[in-house]
């Protein structure tokens, strides 16, 4: 899916069971406030995209990249990190755990 510079700002996502995004280019699209509890988010394009104050708890970010995203008081309760690029990504007070 082609999301790039989408504004999906407070969208709910987690009214549709097995949310999978993976793959998806979400490339200075805006997700700020967005749900994305439980999503599939294998290599998903997250770069330079809007996710302040998102909600990713339980998400599978795995090699997702989230390069210059800015993650500033993103909710990220148990949510998977492996392998994903972080360069330059904006945390603000969000704590990534591998």
């Amino acid at each position: 899916a082609d999301f790039r510079g989408v504004n999906l700002s407070g969208c709910n996502f987690t009214g549709m069971t097995g949310v999978d995004l993976s793959n998806a280019l979400l490339t200075g699209a805006n997700l700020s406030g967005a749900n994305l509890s439980g999503a599939k988010l294998h290599f998903a394009d997250f770069h330079s995209a809007d996710l302040r104050s998102a909600i990713l708890d339980d998400a599978d970010l795995w090699r997702a990249d989230l390069t210059f995203a800015d993650l500033t008081d993103a909710s990220i309760k148990k949510a998977k990190f492996a392998d994903v690029l972080l360069h330059e990504t904006i945390t603000g007070t969000t704590t990534i755990e591998p």
